[in-house]
C-alpha cells in the first residue's frame, strides 16, 4: 500500500491581530482552529462533522521584512480524532489487511498536538501585484517545526499510548482583511505534515503494537 503520513489540517482558521506594516514590524494573533486527518485510516478532510469534533487554539509572533515578506513563529495545541471506517485495514479492500496479509479488525486514534514552527510568509499586497494596504489580501506560508503528540490507538477493545515527538513541516495559504488600522481578520488553511508515520499508532514497524495486540508484523 501507498506510504501515507499523518496530516493535520487547519480550516477557516480565525486569527485576530495587531496589523503590521513598514512602521509597525511586530504583531501578535490569537487563533481558533479547526483541524482534520488524513493518513493511514483515512481521509478526514471534507469529513465536516468530525472537522466540527476538533477544535484547538494557538498563538503566533509575526515580523515585517518587507512588503513581500514576513517571518511567523506559531504555536498551537489541537486535539484529533479518528476511526477507520472505509476499510483500511478489513481485508479485500486494498488496505494494510491486504499488506501484511491479515485482517485487524476495527482501527482508530485519539491525540492531543503541541506544534511549533518557523514560517515566511509571502504577501501578494506587496505594491507589485496588489497595493500593500488592500483590505483584502492573500497570502502563501510555508515553514518548519516540531511536534509533540500524547496518541492512544485502539483497535477493538485493545489500546497503546505513547508520545511522540518529531520534525513537521507546515505549508497554506490564506486572505487578510484589514478591519482597522491596528486589527486584522485572517482566515488560512494549512498542512501540518511530520517526518514519521507513526503519530496515529499504525505503522508497520511499530514495536508497540506488536507487543501490545500480538500481530505478525
Amino acid at each position: 500500500m501507498k506510504r501515507i503520513v499523518l496530516i493535520l489540517v487547519g480550516v477557516l482558521v480565525f486569527t485576530s491581530v495587531f496589523a503590521q506594516d513598514a512602521s509597525r514590524k511586530w504583531s501578535v494573533g490569537l487563533h481558533g482552529n479547526l483541524n482534520a486527518y488524513q493518513g493511514d485510516l483515512g481521509n478526514g478532510f471534507f469529513e465536516f462533522d468530525e472537522i466540527w469534533k476538533d477544535e484547538g487554539i494557538g498563538v503566533s509572533l509575526e515580523y515585517y521584512l518587507s512588503p513581500a515578506f514576513d517571518v511567523t513563529l506559531k504555536g498551537t495545541y489541537f486535539h484529533l480524532d479518528y476511526k477507520d471506517d472505509n476499510g483500511t485495514y478489513s481485508k479485500g479492500k486494498g488496505g494494510y489487511a491486504d499488506l501484511v496479509g491479515a485482517d485487524y479488525g476495527s482501527w482508530r486514534f485519539n491525540g492531543d498536538m503541541l506544534t511549533g514552527t518557523a514560517n515566511l510568509k509571502f504577501k501578494f499586497n506587496n505594491g507589485w501585484l496588489l497595493k500593500e494596504e488592500s483590505l483584502i489580501a492573500p497570502f502563501a506560508i510555508g515553514g518548519v517545526g516540531v511536534m509533540r503528540i500524547h496518541s492512544e490507538s485502539f483497535r477493538n477493545t485493545r489500546r497503546n499510548s505513547k508520545n511522540y515527538s518529531n520534525m513537521a513541516l507546515y505549508y497554506g495559504a490564506g486572505l487578510n482583511f484589514r478591519l482597522s488600522e491596528y486589527f486584522n481578520m485572517i482566515f488560512e488553511a494549512g498542512v501540518y505534515n511530520p517526518m514519521t508515520d507513526v503519530y496515529d499508532g499504525i505503522d508497520r514497524g511499530t514495536v508497540r503494537w506488536k507487543g501490545a495486540f500480538g500481530g505478525k508484523f
